[in-house]
């Protein structure tokens, strides 16, 4: 059970990054999301795998700690129409770890998700107390890799949201239109993980919450399409 933990509206923005991240790897969070909603802003902590409803950001902290955010990350503090990815280092937000950052649009607001970087060893099943037999079972792919699409400033974005425990290989990521007279350029991929497969060599994945951008155009007027 986690405390909730709404800053006034006045506080200073770089403190309450720092002091968001320190509470949020002190409970243990995989990652931090943090939505925009007008001039507001909703923080949410992943906590064994589930969003968990944490604290509350009024204007204008909201948008100043988003900047802080983005500018520690090295990302354009100015674009929230498009998806960026970037990393902050562990010494300059007073983290025990690195910490990935992506940023996309959303129909409310930007939002953005901060994931840490654990050094402590994943548990197996068995010290999870799960069945051994569990580790032959798999979700199928339309429960493990969830996409979203939207279309925003001619634009199309694929959101995905990966169940914990599982990752996707940027090499296996293809997109193409299936419908005449709609086009589909090349897509802008984020910065993902390096990752060293026993079949696959050297590959970079995703795991959590990504998008993909990529422009979309149309021979006619823009009506529904499929991907």
């Amino acid at each position: 059970m986690i405390r909730p933990w709404n800053p006034s509206a006045d506080a200073e923005a770089p403190a309450v990054v720092e002091e968001l991240i320190r509470r949020a790897e002190a409970a243990g969070a995989s990652d931090l999301h943090l939505q925009m909603a007008g001039a507001a802003a909703r923080v949410d902590l992943r906590l064994d795998g589930l969003l968990a409803p944490y604290a509350e950001l009024a204007p204008p902290l909201a948008e100043h700690v988003c900047g802080r955010i983005k500018f520690l990350a090295r990302l354009k503090t100015y674009q929230d129409s498009l998806p960026q990815d970037g990393r902050i280092d562990r010494a300059e937000a007073g983290a025990a770890g690195d910490i990935r950052v992506s940023t996309y649009p959303t129909v409310t607001g930007e939002k953005i998700v901060l994931r840490f970087f654990s050094r402590r060893a994943a548990p197996n099943l068995a010290g999870l107390g799960l069945p051994a037999r569990a580790d032959t079972e798999f979700l199928p792919a339309t429960a493990a890799y969830k996409p979203q699409v939207s279309i925003a400033n001619g634009q199309l974005l694929v959101r995905y949201e990966v169940a914990p425990g599982y990752y996707l290989y940027r090499s296996k990521l293809g997109f193409e239109s299936a419908t005449p007279g709609v086009t589909l350029g090349a897509p802008a991929f984020p910065v993902g993980e390096d990752h060293e497969d026993e079949y696959f060599g050297k590959q970079v994945i995703y795991r959590d919450t990504f998008a993909v951008a990529m422009p979309v155009s149309f021979d006619g007027p823009p009506r529904d399409f499929d991907v």
